[in-house]
């Protein structure tokens, strides 16, 4: 959910999110939008490329504990 202007806002550095659904009040003026990965990577200016592999390699580790917390809860059940 986010403000009609941060989509545009966030076209400017190649992220280019689509509408998919209608505008509501929620904190203001809200829609949903949605972007895949491949698309936001490939539309990424490579100006950003360093800062964007930079978070993905912070990230990584979090992201590989979170799933192999959920495989073991899904294994004791």
């Amino acid at each position: 959910m986010m403000e009609p202007s941060l989509p545009r806002l966030l076209a400017l550095t190649g992220f280019h999110f689509t509408k998919v659904g209608e505008t509501i009040n929620f904190h203001g003026r809200r829609s949903a939008y949605y972007i895949d990965k491949q698309k936001a990577e490939s539309g990424l200016k490579k100006t950003l490329l360093p800062l964007y592999l930079h978070i993905q390699q912070t990230l990584a580790p979090q992201l590989e504990e979170m799933l192999a917390q959920e495989a073991s809860i899904s294994l004791t059940m």
